[in-house]
């Protein structure tokens, strides 16, 4: 028995955080060109997380391609160098919960140290290319912008397509919700959208509620509620009841 518990223990501790956060992370995925369309190897992207200001190096391969696959949801900025070239910013891009985000840039060749910035607005796709999955996303400004509801999961029944006791309009036991990547639906009670801890606006971040072809990542359950919790930010903030 102990050997089992052992390696048990060793199996989740060898797990990588890319793993363990594939449900609850979004990815920013981008191609790098030169003004003629070809692309561009070994350029250096750096990805600024604009409330955190946590920071990501990567860099170009050899299709120009580079990749970020597990990132906080939130909004980024995507700074772009290369020798010769004139330095590219794409700003705000936005990272969602469990839906793949992608941005094409062309470079500018320049003979001095110049700098280009684009509306993330303008080289974000705004269509999921990378897989079939079908996803509505309630960002926390959305949530914050709505008449004063504490429960977001309200928000979630009204939203347009949206079938209670499920997303699909099946059992609530086959919707699978999760808080952070943690599986908390209430699967006793079996009432519209029920989890077994407390989920309110104030401490939520975002809301991914998915409804089609759900990939392997997912887990059980025909559609799929993912609620992420606030990273924080550099300033505090809070909210009063009365």
């Amino acid at each position: 028995m102990m050997q089992m518990v052992l390696r048990i223990s060793i199996a989740l501790l060898s797990l990588s955080p890319a793993a363990l956060g594939q449900v609850t992370y979004g990815s920013l995925r981008g191609v790098v060109k030169d003004a003629q369309g070809g692309a561009l190897s070994g350029v250096s992207v750096t990805i600024k997380n604009l409330q955190t200001n946590d920071t990501l190096l990567v860099k170009t391969d050899g299709s120009g391609t580079f990749e970020a696959p597990s990132l906080p949801p939130g909004r980024y900025s995507v700074s772009i160098a290369h020798t010769g070239f004139k330095t590219s910013e794409v700003r705000p891009v936005v990272v969602e919960t469990a839906r793949p985000s992608n941005i094409d840039v062309k470079m500018e060749v320049s003979q001095v140290t110049e700098a280009v910035t684009v509306k993330g607005s303008d080289a974000q796709a705004d269509v999921n290319v990378s897989s079939p999955e079908v996803s509505t996303v309630l960002s926390r400004q959305q949530l914050l912008s709505l008449p004063m509801i504490r429960n977001p999961f309200i928000i979630v029944g009204s939203l347009a397509g949206i079938n209670p006791p499920s997303p699909s309009g099946l059992r609530g036991t086959s919707t699978n919700i999760t808080q952070d990547g943690i599986n908390v639906a209430d699967h006793f009670n079996r009432f519209a959208f029920g989890v077994n801890t407390t989920v309110i606006t104030d401490n939520t971040a975002e809301i991914s509620i998915s409804t089609n072809t759900i990939g392997a990542t997912g887990g059980f359950g025909v559609s799929q509620i993912r609620v992420v919790t606030p990273s924080g930010a550099n300033r505090p903030s809070g909210s009063v009841y009365w």
